[in-house]
């Protein structure tokens, strides 16, 4: 199964106010740490404690976090592409050139601590101590990303828990609409006249009502489905409907063979198209044009609900607007920004309109088909 790649922001981004708080805390505790643990160590019978050596501890734990900041800083926007491996490399590289670095900066401070002359370069015969500075940055990095990777894990969970929760809102939601005691007394109101007048259609009626309650009442943990099967659902529902209402509700589909394996979210199209019926025969002229479309054009699924009649307040009692704002909500955590969601009235003409970007995978499948 295919789903797209939500935006995703690292968990220790200075865009984030509650993120930005959480990061200076740890950096401030941790350096911090750092300076009275390298304060604390350096004593002994022949160092013995002063304000001055404790502040050059300090001042070297800031140098430290500069040089993680910069760091940071450089790994972020590898990082915000979820490109952990480049990350990681630049990361790495930055920590052993900025810990060198750090290893000069504080050796030519401490120069003028030790009443040196402030470019005494005689400290390079001891560069070998600058591998303490890089291991820290290492460190540092691996610190970096191993809470940001967990924290898109768990980005990923809440992602797909808010889907699951929009499915099982829009199951309920068809439960409590679609499958309303109205439109089920009418059906077998239909069924029992049809049953003296027509058993075919009758039998024709009771698989589409089985079919159809089976769909929306069986559990299944898939969030997306083929686009046929759900236009098997549609053409169900649009059976009964022309069944009862006959001559007075004219349906068509243009859906290309292309695009009816692509996968799109479980009860996309059947809301839409029981509210254009619904409304379609309260506000059309007799009889209701209904058109379900299907295609794919520029690397994009769009799919039309359109209708003659009228367009209906997303104020109405009926609750579709709603349900409208409820759908788009659902689209936007399955497929982020590469979805939309759009309805328009032109000419006593009513159309929905939903389109999706294929995934890479899909755009391979419709250049073969």
């Amino acid at each position: 199964m295919l789903y797209r790649s939500v935006s995703y922001k690292p968990s220790l981004d200075f865009y984030d106010p509650s993120s930005r708080r959480v990061f200076w805390r740890l950096q401030v505790v941790g350096w911090l740490v750092y300076a009275i643990a390298a304060f604390w160590l350096l004593l002994g019978p022949e160092v013995q404690p002063s304000l001055s050596l404790f502040l050059l501890k300090l001042w070297r734990s800031l140098l430290g976090c500069l040089a993680a900041l910069v760091v940071y800083s450089v790994m972020r926007p590898a990082a915000r592409f979820n490109s952990t491996v480049k990350a990681a490399t630049v990361g790495a590289l930055a920590s052993i050139v900025l810990g060198y670095v750090w290893f000069i900066a504080f050796r030519m401070s401490a120069n003028l601590y030790f009443h040196r002359s402030f470019m005494d370069w005689r400290f390079f015969q001891y560069s070998r101590d600058s591998i303490e500075q890089i291991a820290i940055l290492l460190a540092w990095s691996a610190v970096y990303l191993a809470v940001d990777h967990s924290q898109r894990a768990r980005n990923e969970r809440t992602r797909a828990d808010i889907a699951e929760t929009s499915a099982q809102l829009a199951r309920w939601q068809v439960l409590q609409s679609q499958i309303n005691p109205h439109f089920l007394f009418n059906t077998l109101n239909s069924i029992r006249a049809a049953i003296d007048e027509s058993p075919e259609q009758a039998r024709q009626m009771v698989t589409h009502l089985s079919d159809f309650m089976r769909y929306a009442l069986v559990s299944d943990d898939r969030q997306l489905v083929p686009l046929k099967q759900e236009l098997a659902v549609v053409s169900d529902y649009l059976s009964i409907e022309k069944a009862r209402f006959e001559d007075r509700l004219q349906i068509s589909y243009a859906v290309d063979d292309s695009a009816k394996n692509i996968p799109v979210p479980r009860f996309l199209l059947q809301p839409l198209v029981e509210n254009a019926v619904k409304h379609g025969m309260a506000t059309s002229n007799v009889p209701l044009r209904l058109v379900v479309r299907g295609g794919v054009r520029e690397n994009n699924l769009h799919l039309e609900i359109e209708n003659s009649g009228h367009w209906a307040s997303a104020n109405s009692a009926d609750g579709f607007g709603l349900g409208l704002a409820n759908l788009r909500e659902r689209l936007q955590s399955l497929y982020d920004s590469d979805c939309g969601l759009a309805v328009c009235e032109v000419n006593g003409r009513v159309r929905v309109s939903v389109t999706i970007a294929l995934a890479p995978a899909e755009r391979e499948q419709e250049a073969i088909a």
